[in-house]
């Protein structure tokens, strides 16, 4: 897979780990000659699916990297994504196909169809594959990752339109999640601090006519 965004790479790497693909992740363009060589050379065979963004198949065209595939690689499988589209025109996706990939696919920009967006891709990537049937308790699972991954919030629910994600992004959304809670648990903290005090200040300083009745209890 070659994917330069990193929250989109992400969701891809994860997804597919989920329906049990072994997954390769590039973020640059690649030397496709040599790298496919070495690849061969280090997993002992070729992979049966290239997952490329659009844009990223090198120093060739889109046409000619096609070509070149059919050429020396028949049996590997080409799809494209294209990560700023929320949904890929039919007349683009068959200009695509004409040239001799399997699929374009839509990037995962949108916040309330997340779950129905990865789950759509995935499954155009089995059945172009040909490999199990969906996964869907995996997916899922796959889509709320652990805190050291994403912050404590769930990568479903975190999802951005903007595609240029970095770790400061990773970051501010963190605190924006944490925010309410913290000043919750702040307010908290203070007012138990608060009724504390007032007891002690309450012990310490006893109301004068509270002291007098005392005193003519002791006297009788």
């Amino acid at each position: 897979m070659v994917q330069p965004f990193l929250k989109q790479g992400r969701l891809w790497n994860h997804a597919l780990v989920s329906q049990g693909f072994s997954v390769v992740w590039e973020t640059a363009n690649l030397d496709w000659d040599n790298y496919l060589q070495k690849f061969q050379e280090s997993y002992q065979q070729l992979p049966a699916l290239l997952l490329i963004e659009i844009g990223k198949e090198g120093a060739k065209s889109l046409n000619e990297f096609c070509r070149w595939c059919q050429d020396w690689y028949p049996q590997i499988k080409i799809i494209f994504i294209d990560s700023a589209q929320a949904a890929i025109r039919p007349t683009i996706r068959q200009k695509v196909l004409s040239h001799g990939a399997q699929d374009l696919l839509p990037g995962f920009i949108c916040d309330r169809d997340l779950e129905e967006s990865v789950t759509n891709n995935i499954r155009s990537v089995l059945a172009i594959s040909k490999h199990y049937p969906l996964q869907k308790v995996s997916l899922l699972d796959a889509l709320q990752p652990t805190p050291h991954q994403w912050g404590d919030a769930p990568l479903i629910l975190r999802s951005r339109s903007n595609l240029t994600y970095d770790l400061e992004t990773d970051f501010e959304t963190s605190c924006n999640v944490l925010a309410p809670d913290l000043r919750w648990i702040v307010i908290g903290l203070l007012l138990t601090l608060g009724i504390s005090s007032i007891g002690v200040w309450l012990t310490k300083h006893q109301m004068p006519g509270h002291n007098s009745l005392n005193s003519k209890i002791k006297t009788k």
